[in-house]
């Protein structure tokens, strides 16, 4: 998911015409502002103030959706996100697994189709069977959930808190990672789904204490 920044005109009449509003409004009630207007240098004043004025909307529109962009929640951003965390912690960093992470991807879609937010499906399953029926022989796996967070900060937080949560993200047993995002309706309502598996494989260097 990436942010798309957009500059909609209907938003440049708006403060055109918002200016030429005050400006009306400015010589209607006083006299020295319609004398001072009607001098030419003072019209190109105000012109610049105008064209000034444009330029900081403008300029925040951009700061407000670059900042959005750099903490809003994506795959790429989740990836190296968990990395970080980790590097923080002094743990080593973990690899991304194609079959975890389509298994993650699918666990993420498949909250939204029917409705529930578990580790364990409406089915009484948990993901242990899919990672392995996927081809990914585990020595260990974990599972991680999150929904509604729109800011990398935050959800990072939230797991953080959390003492299950806390200790797949920082655990030294795990190796590589899969990251399923799936953005929908749940219960009604706009929400976004991340879903991190954490594991290792049976066949995998051996485990650093």
């Amino acid at each position: 998911m990436k942010n798309k920044i957009e500059i909609r005109m209907p938003l440049l009449e708006a403060l055109h015409e918002s200016l030429h509003r005050l400006h009306d409004f400015l010589s209607a009630k006083l006299g020295w502002y319609r004398s001072w207007h009607q001098n030419k240098l003072a019209h190109h004043l105000h012109l610049a103030v105008m064209f000034l004025a444009v330029g900081l909307t403008l300029t925040g529109l951009y700061f407000q959706s670059a900042l959005a962009h750099s903490t809003s929640v994506d795959f790429e951003l989740t990836y190296e996100r968990t990395n970080q965390v980790r590097e923080e912690f002094k743990k080593t960093t973990l690899t991304l697994d194609p079959i975890l992470t389509r298994v993650a991807q699918e666990k993420a879609e498949d909250i939204l189709v029917r409705d529930y937010f578990s580790h364990q499906d409406p089915g009484g399953k948990l993901i242990w069977g899919k990672v392995a029926s996927a081809g990914y022989d585990y020595l260990y796996v974990g599972e991680n959930l999150a929904k509604g967070f729109s800011n990398m900060d935050e959800l990072v937080a939230a797991w953080l808190s959390s003492p299950t949560h806390r200790d797949n993200l920082l655990s030294e047993k795990y190796q590589d990672l899969g990251i399923g995002i799936s953005e929908g309706k749940y219960q009604g309502s706009d929400t976004l789904i991340v879903v991190e598996l954490f594991g290792v494989k049976k066949t995998s260097r051996p485990l650093e204490n």
